[in-house]
């Protein structure tokens, strides 16, 4: 995004989720480092436990920053739990205070991260989409499938040519979750296939409110999965890539998408599109690059749950209106 590649790869991690798990290493890097500086034995003890102490509290400092600016979007509980057990654990374990006091700040400290860890990973490693009955993609978005700058060839377009798979595309630069709602221009046909909802990225860069967000997201899930119900489809939604400070929207979006039992896409599979080499015009909407990262992206999620190519190429129903709309 910024044409810098280290800058675009730090950037990316952050955004994808990879800071969160580099922050809970950190932390129990420095947890393990405080317990062995308390089992240091021999002449120079007292300098090797200071030395392993000093530089526990250094990583565990670092992994205090990146936590914070991980945007991970885990329960705010979780949160003032272990910024509590790791105050807590910065006094107590130094290897001058009682073993008990060590051992159980440690412990305690080390078993929220652990638990962090492992329900985030629930999430990073993605949902499992049932087979559809009928092989057709519908695509819900915003610039990031409509494109800017009248592209050639959009990323459903790619996947349309190169798998032998009709798509329909509804997708206007701008669009928010509430935008379908009002079913203006918003003609979302019946499907049988995969309905990928790629929407929400407006809402956070500008600033929609949480709660209308979450609440408008929801209600926009359930009708899409009416649009699939009667014909065996599937409604999926693409995760938001998370700057630092917006994980309330990654909050929301897993809240709506559990309310509704849709399905989301893991927000690293988007960021490792957008921060890779070369693939955003502006740091925002999708290079040539950038679409045909994309297409193989959203190909590895739900292409093995459509059904196998038929002989012949089916007819596209490609941007015809005329459809329901979503509300």
């Amino acid at each position: 995004m910024t044409g810098n590649r280290l800058l675009d790869a730090l950037a990316g991690h952050f955004a994808g989720g990879g800071a969160f798990f580099t922050a809970c290493g950190l932390l129990l890097a420095a947890v393990g480092l405080r317990l062995a500086a308390g089992f240091v034995r021999g002449e120079s003890a007292g300098r090797r436990a200071e030395r392993l102490s000093h530089v526990g509290a250094l990583l565990a400092v670092l992994g205090t920053v990146v936590l914070c600016f991980s945007a991970d979007p885990l329960p705010r509980w979780w949160y003032g739990f272990v910024f509590c057990a790791t105050a807590w654990w910065a006094f107590a374990s130094r290897p001058t205070w009682p073993a008990g006091w060590r051992y159980g700040s440690a412990a305690t400290l080390a078993a929220l991260l652990l638990w962090g860890v492992g329900w985030e990973l629930t999430w990073r490693l993605g949902p499992t989409i049932p087979p559809v009955a009928e092989r057709e993609l519908v695509v819900v978005g915003d610039s990031l499938t409509a494109g800017v700058g009248g592209e050639a060839a959009r990323w459903p377009d790619l996947l349309e040519r190169t798998h032998n798979l009709p798509v329909v595309v509804r997708a206007v630069p701008g669009a928010t979750v509430a935008d379908p709602l009002a079913g203006s221009g918003w003609d979302v046909p019946e499907t049988g296939g995969v309905l990928l909802l790629e929407l929400g990225g407006n809402d956070m860069l500008g600033g929609t409110n949480l709660g209308a967000f979450r609440s408008d997201l929801r209600t926009l899930l359930e009708r899409l999965k009416r649009k699939t119900a009667a014909r065996g489809g599937t409604v999926v939604a693409v995760g938001l890539p998370l700057p630092p400070f917006h994980g309330a929207y990654g909050r929301a979006q897993r809240a709506a998408c559990q309310q509704a039992d849709v399905p989301l896409i893991p927000r690293h599979v988007l960021a490792d599109v957008l921060f890779a080499p070369h693939a955003t015009t502006d740091g925002l909407h999708l290079s040539p690059t950038g679409h045909d990262a994309m297409a193989a992206a959203m190909w590895d999620v739900v292409g093995e749950a459509l059904p196998q190519a038929s002989g012949g190429r089916e007819p596209s129903e490609g941007l015809e209106a005329g459809e329901d709309t979503a509300g």
